[in-house]
């Protein structure tokens, strides 16, 4: 909470198992878990980074359901640009309920590039757009250790690139 970095903040450290945090979050610019068991669906939706990464997720397929309505509709991670989210399973029947008639699916191929030099490819995602014609794509990947990931991106791309 009292950490004061300018654009990047990354935690490896593990804390304890019944760690909970209500607090707030800075805007770091990138924000990296590398243990995040202890992120609820009010954390998620309460960070303010451009980037969030985080492993080890007990988040459910259920919770972020609520994370991209609240997203649709301008409230929490309004500026986001690039979460990943490695969870046990990932439903995404469950992440798109009662959002069926916003989502369209696409299967081709797209490239978005992220920090200096990433370049993130994927393809079989799905588009949602909010009243402002601001576009995130949502897709699932494999996780380390039969985990998924669940990923989002807001377009333009970190370089002004349309998809």
């Amino acid at each position: 909470r009292n950490a004061i970095v300018t654009k990047h903040l990354s935690i490896a450290s593990s804390p304890p198992e019944n760690f909970q945090y209500s607090g707030t979050f800075q805007n770091y610019g990138t924000l990296i878990l590398g243990s995040g068991f202890w992120v609820t669906l009010d954390n998620l939706i309460a960070m303010k980074s451009k980037v969030i990464i985080i492993r080890g997720s007990k988040l459910t397929s259920s919770e972020f359901n609520p994370y991209l309505k609240n997203w649709l509709s301008g409230g929490g991670s309004y500026e986001i640009k690039y979460l990943s989210v490695e969870v046990k399973s990932l439903d995404l029947n469950l992440v798109f309920k009662d959002l069926e008639n916003q989502v369209v699916l696409v299967e081709k191929r797209r490239q978005y590039t992220w920090m200096e030099e990433g370049v993130l490819e994927f393809g079989h995602s799905y588009d949602l757009t909010r009243d402002d014609g601001v576009i995130t794509t949502v897709y699932q990947r494999a996780g380390r250790d039969g985990t998924r990931m669940f990923e989002m991106v807001v377009w333009p791309d970190f370089y002004g690139n349309q998809f």
